[in-house]
């Protein structure tokens, strides 16, 4: 903390009786009145920051009172009273930081490329799949005969079973050959 100014505090306070019954004051005055304010306002701002109500540090903090507590103990930080010194509570704070900061760091990191190779083997296994994907179409593919094909063997197997049914019909007489005829007739009208 910066050396505590002085100033004579009875002559500022005389200056400020005189200034507020509507006396102008000399420019010493005026200076000195100023000085003393900004002692006071400094005076007032330290008091603030070393006895720091605990409901405006919950504010500060957005954490719950418990919470606060907690943390108390847990990491050994003043902030379990109902003031708070906030200079000691900043202190312990970059301590903290300093002794686990590059900790913290590290694993960050860490988790950054424990993500990444997820990310990776989560990718590696998809174009797998998609792989095992494109052989299955392909291989089923491979086993499909474009229709053009196909009707000209099916009328290949109706010739030859054509002429079986001829064949049948001066064995077993014409019903034979007349009903598989009208078979092989549904089958081409199906095609």
């Amino acid at each position: 903390m910066a050396k505590p100014k002085t100033v004579d505090t009875v002559a500022a306070l005389t200056a400020k009786l005189k200034q507020a019954k509507g006396g102008d004051l000399t420019k010493s005055e005026s200076a000195l009145v100023k000085k003393y304010d900004d002692i006071v306002a400094e005076s007032n701002r330290e008091d603030a920051l070393l006895n720091l109500p605990k409901g405006i540090y919950c504010k500060l903090s957005g954490r719950q009172q418990k919470v606060v507590d907690e943390q108390a103990v847990r990491y050994g930080i003043a902030i379990d009273g109902a003031k708070i010194d906030l200079y000691q509570v900043l202190k312990k704070f970059h301590d903290i930081l300093a002794e686990w900061g590059p900790t913290i760091n590290e694993l960050q990191g860490a988790e950054g490329s424990l993500r990444t190779e997820k990310l990776r083997r989560e990718i590696e296994l998809l174009e797998r799949r998609s792989k095992s994907i494109e052989l299955d179409i392909k291989n089923k593919q491979d086993e499909f005969i474009d229709r053009n094909t196909l009707r000209v063997r099916m009328e290949w197997l109706a010739n030859k079973l054509r002429m079986v049914s001829e064949q049948l019909g001066k064995r077993f007489g014409s019903e034979a050959q007349i009903l598989l005829n009208h078979s092989l007739s549904q089958i081409e009208e199906q095609m």
